[in-house]
């Protein structure tokens, strides 16, 4: 909230006043908002009904995946990744606060990057995600962090 408080306090019909944000008009916080947000998630993407029909699993877009996930994976989790089990990653669901494990690897069948194992049930059942919601994923670039972090953008 202060970064955000931060952002908005450079935009016009915002006043920030003792860490409170007042918007003049409420479509404007929407706005920089997603923009805000789309430039910290690098991915994003509208969730398909396969995404959400119970498959078990999250579809990524493999250009955002190859450039935004795998180049800060060390050899080691880069081949696991590729094992039929996948890496093992946890998700940290920003909105809740919650730590989730779910595993990250490439569908052979399709070359498609996905999370599995625990998506449906940690993120579409707990969440009510749906068809055609916005999500975000980042990579936590710390050195020795495995792990995403998640956010719904509406």
């Amino acid at each position: 909230m202060v970064i955000l408080t931060e952002l908005l306090s450079f935009v016009t019909n915002v006043s920030v006043i003792n860490s409170v944000t007042e918007l003049k008009s409420p479509s404007l916080i929407k706005l920089v908002t997603r923009v805000f947000l789309t430039d910290i998630f690098l991915i994003t993407k509208s969730l398909t009904k396969s995404d959400v029909n119970g498959s078990s699993r999250l579809l990524l877009p493999r250009k955002l995946v190859l450039d935004h996930i795998l180049v800060y994976l060390d050899n080691v989790e880069v081949a696991a990744v590729y094992e039929e089990e996948g890496l093992e990653v946890t998700v940290l669901d920003v909105d809740t606060d919650t730590h989730h494990i779910l595993a990250f690897k490439l569908w052979s069948s399709s070359k498609s990057y996905v999370l599995a194992k625990n998506w449906s049930s940690d993120f579409v059942r707990r969440r009510g995600l749906s068809e055609n919601r916005e999500i975000g994923i980042r990579w936590d670039r710390r050195p020795g962090s495995r792990s995403l972090e998640f956010t719904l953008f509406d």
